[in-house]
């Protein structure tokens, strides 16, 4: 069997000096959205829009929505809303985006609000480092790389 995907990435990252976090260098990160919106929203759960029934994932991907828009500006590094990306309303705009109706056009906009958050982790590790995130695991293990406030 060759060699998969996730492998030979990180054999090119390795190449390029990309190593575990340990400090201010260049690195190849894993995050993941779930453990991450408990940390920076302060939930006691993980919020459900990944699985169940078409209502109740909708109701809860509107409440991600709403903690993105009130709770990511105000954090350091600041997600700047001020610029439309199509995801989100404009910042000051108290607005949620249309949530869709069908399981299909759900599924895309989860995608895109997972991506928008696993970039935010990723600036989050560029501006604090080890200071403010988690690192869990090791690189004979794996690990993840979760965001604390201070």
């Amino acid at each position: 069997m060759g060699e998969s995907l996730g492998q030979l990435r990180t054999r090119q990252l390795r190449r390029r000096q990309c190593r575990v976090p340990t400090g201010i260098e260049r690195y190849q990160i894993e995050v993941y959205p779930h453990p991450a919106t408990i940390n920076l929203f302060k939930l006691d759960r993980i919020i459900k829009y990944k699985k169940g029934k078409l209502a109740e994932r909708q109701l809860e991907l509107m409440k991600l929505c709403q903690y993105i828009i009130d709770i990511l500006p105000s954090l350091e590094p600041s997600l700047n809303l001020s610029c439309s990306t199509g995801i989100l309303p404009v910042s000051g705009s108290s607005k949620l985006p249309e949530i869709p109706t069908s399981v299909a056009t759900l599924k895309a906009l989860e995608d895109k609000l997972d991506a928008l958050l696993c970039a935010y982790i990723g600036a989050h590790w560029w501006y604090w480092g080890i200071d403010r995130n988690l690192v869990l695991g090791d690189r004979t293990t794996g690990y993840i790389v979760i965001p604390q406030l201070g």
